[in-house]
């Protein structure tokens, strides 16, 4: 609901609407940036949990992304009521455009980072099997958006089909995790490039061994070609297109088994290297995590962070704005759930109503603020290319 759109604040849940404005040198030395106040009352609002445990933390959940790792909610930063959460900035560039196919395995039609790419394969698998709820596989790292409605019964649009399920059920957890430690031991999401040949070059870098007697190299991601200008490489539309591979877990020496990643029928088309029976593979349903590199990257992450109790005087000026506001649209406006102010007491015997010392209270313990600081941005870039 917030970000930043060519130098635009754009805020779709603030009371400024898109007109607020980029906050010039917060800090000393530092860039522009943003500061805003969150009324984090965790009754009301709509959590984005951790599926572990159905975790939270009491308080804002900032979440720092670019366009590529948008969902990806491990990167960023909590915010916990009644202080002032201070972070500093800073961008990475990350450029392969020297060493792009068939020199390198990076990709200049990837949309979405590896974590995040990776993590919507896990996300698919688990709702499919522990929700029934079955989507489309991810194209390019991404879902298409997923239709839905709010308890309210308006439209939604949703990035993942896990928010569909229940985060508090116990048996559903356990199907997480067990989902989690199958992709952990490679039987599931499987690397995307897994068992295709493609012709080795010798200035490539790859880390998939050497090439075979017709020069081709196993599981390189050859990302680059497009036949149908879709959009899509041909390769990744290749192992969509796939029903059902061979798989063998890690810790049986995956790497070894050179049917590992193949099309198959059945487990008699998965025999182990080995030629024994009890090391045979097994045919599963094809979940691959397509995820190779972007060629030139740019990638957030927190420098610094601070975290400062609210000052007499902050607690004091929010408490006395809400306040002030609420009282003054009361008569037309009647608000609900845990965010709701009240009106400030006028002397009657309301007692549906604010003292100043309960706003000021009501601040202190569901109020946060945040302050965001770019570093000069001055971009740190690693080459793949030397």
């Amino acid at each position: 609901t917030k970000g930043m759109d060519e130098g635009v604040c754009i805020c779709k849940a603030c009371k400024a609407g898109s007109d607020c404005k980029v906050v010039r040198q917060l800090v000393p030395g530092k860039g522009q940036g943003a500061r805003f106040v969150v009324n984090a009352a965790a009754d009301q609002d709509p959590m984005f949990r951790s599926l572990r445990n159905s975790a939270f933390t009491s308080g804002a959940l900032v979440h720092l992304h670019t366009s590529l790792d948008e969902g990806d909610v491990t990167k960023g930063f909590s915010a916990p009521p009644g202080g002032i959460t201070a972070v500093t900035v800073k961008q990475a560039r990350i450029d392969n455009a020297l060493a792009k196919f068939p020199f390198s395995e990076c990709s200049t039609l990837a949309r979405t980072s590896e974590g995040m790419c990776n993590a919507n394969c896990l996300k698919r698998v688990q709702s499919l099997h522990c929700c029934g709820i079955d989507v489309e596989k991810p194209v390019l790292g991404r879902f298409t958006p997923i239709e839905a409605k709010d308890p309210d019964n308006n439209d939604l649009l949703l990035t993942s089909p896990l928010l569909l399920c229940s985060a508090t059920n116990a048996t559903l957890q356990t199907c997480f995790n067990q989902k989690s430690k199958d992709a952990s031991e490679g039987t599931i999401c499987m690397h995307g490039a897994s068992s295709f040949k493609t012709q080795y070059y010798p200035n490539a870098k790859s880390v998939r061994g050497e090439p075979d007697e017709q020069g081709k190299i196993n599981s390189f991601y050859a990302a680059e070609g497009d036949s149908d200008e879709d959009g899509v490489s041909d390769q990744e539309e290749e192992a969509l297109a796939m029903d059902k591979h061979c798989a063998w877990r890690e810790q049986d020496k995956a790497d070894r088994e050179t049917r590992n990643g193949r099309a198959c029928e059945s487990d008699a088309d998965c025999k182990s290297v080995t030629g024994r029976e009890d090391k045979r593979g097994r045919c599963v349903e094809a979940s691959r995590a397509y995820c190779p590199a972007k060629c030139d990257e740019r990638r957030i992450s927190i420098g610094s962070s601070s975290l400062d109790k609210f000052s007499f005087a902050t607690r004091k000026l929010l408490a006395v704005e809400e306040l002030a506001l609420t009282t003054f649209e009361s008569a037309a406006t009647t608000q609900v759930g845990a965010r709701r102010w009240k009106p400030k007491c006028d002397g009657a015997d309301t007692p549906d109503c604010f003292t100043i010392e309960e706003a000021e209270a009501y601040v202190t313990s569901n109020y946060a603020m945040i302050q965001v600081d770019f570093d000069t941005f001055d971009e740190e870039v690693t080459s793949g290319a030397e």
